[in-house]
């Protein structure tokens, strides 16, 4: 009688057991997580910079960290062409007029907070970045009546803050609609102004 008990004891211990390891396991959601972002869009210059920057496409990639899924933020990289017209520019008893196309190159942070509902992740952050943006310049030249134009790359400082959503088509492909303001501290020999201007994006994500 007692081998029997034994046996049916251990039967259940087994039994037991054998229900814990199969048990399925629920994984703990990780603090961070990371993806690569890419848009492109539409940019609209305010009235104020209108002389400065014209209307036109608008491309950005970012470096994206979450954390816990609300906080994140970016390392981004923007590059656009901007163009810089000025009319009635005296040099050497020279009227000048200009008409550049511009090189501009952005790298900054962001940091935000999403809510995300479902498949919805609306958004909203602000960031601080440098613009690598080629000034023009104009000088008199060597000769009498003779005046120099060019080029050269200066430093200015940007800001931007931007609100937007995201949507989860999948675990590895997540559509993104973004409007982002942007504020650019330009400054050359020929002007002193802001660079401002609303952005309209359109983007992907893909989860590393």
């Amino acid at each position: 009688m007692k081998i029997i008990v034994i046996c049916i004891g251990a039967l259940f211990i087994t039994i037991d057991l054998f229900s814990q390891d199969n048990a399925p396991l629920t994984k703990k959601p990780k603090k961070f997580t990371y993806s690569f972002n890419s848009g492109f869009g539409y940019y609209l210059p305010f009235r104020s910079s209108i002389g400065l920057a014209d209307r036109g496409a608008v491309n950005q990639f970012n470096f994206q960290c979450n954390y816990k899924n609300h906080f994140f933020t970016h390392l981004y990289f923007d590059m656009a062409d901007i163009n810089y017209s000025k009319k009635n520019t005296i040099v050497n008893n020279v009227v000048s007029y200009f008409d550049f196309k511009l090189n501009a190159n952005n790298v900054g942070l962001d940091l935000g907070y999403a809510l995300p509902v479902k498949k919805f992740s609306p958004y909203i952050y602000t960031g601080l970045g440098v613009s690598f943006m080629d000034t023009p310049f104009i000088k008199p030249g060597d000769a009498a009546n003779e005046i120099v134009f060019g080029t050269k790359t200066k430093t200015f400082l940007q800001y931007r803050g931007a609100i937007g959503v995201d949507y989860e088509i999948s675990h590895y492909f997540i559509l993104y609609l973004e409007g982002i303001y942007s504020s650019t501290a330009f400054k050359s020999v020929l002007d002193h102004q802001q660079l401002q201007g609303a952005s309209l994006l359109l983007g992907f994500k893909t989860p590393l």
